[in-house]
């Protein structure tokens, strides 16, 4: 069975592609560091090291700047090179889901096996087909015809290393 998802990329989907995909071990490593100042700031108060507390101090400040700008970085890095690859247009994507996934964006192609497929994550936005950590294919939900409600079944069958659908 072939399931075909056509649909324009917005800024929006890469918006929350950067924030809840791309930046997730950002916020992970972001957190660690964060709760440890946290930390260190308070025994900087309780020994009443006020050199201590103020390096820790900011050094929270530029941890949590960073956490703060780093989807944004992303999300331009993404939309730059997306205009710069389609020459300012918004072509529409299609992508096949048959014996093997392919995506069609312009004249970029991409194309994939399902065993390939690490994950899949279901967003507001839309919908990632994730084939290495960073990188995925966009498919929505309001881009596949009629068949739509078959298709988590037959995704998650033909995706061998994909347990489950994770929402985000």
């Amino acid at each position: 069975m072939i399931y075909e998802n056509r649909f324009y990329v917005t800024k929006e989907m890469y918006r929350e592609y950067a924030r809840k995909v791309l930046s997730r071990s950002v916020y992970r490593i972001g957190g660690i560091l964060d709760s440890i100042c946290i930390l260190l700031i308070i025994i900087g108060l309780v020994s009443g090291d006020t050199t201590l507390l103020c390096y820790y101090a900011i050094a929270f400040l530029l941890i949590t700047g960073i956490l703060i700008i780093t989807p944004r970085m992303m999300l331009k890095q993404l939309w730059d090179y997306d205009r710069r690859i389609h020459m300012g247009q918004r072509p529409e994507c299609t992508v096949l889901f048959g014996e093997r996934i392919s995506m069609t964006e312009g004249k970029c192609s991409v194309e994939i096996e399902y065993d390939q497929v690490i994950a899949i994550y279901k967003m507001k936005t839309c919908n990632i087909v994730m084939f290495t950590k960073n990188n995925g294919i966009l498919y929505t939900d309001e881009g596949f015809d009629e068949k739509r409600t078959q298709f988590d079944e037959y995704i998650l069958q033909a995706c061998k290393n994909v347990e489950k659908i994770k929402y985000l």
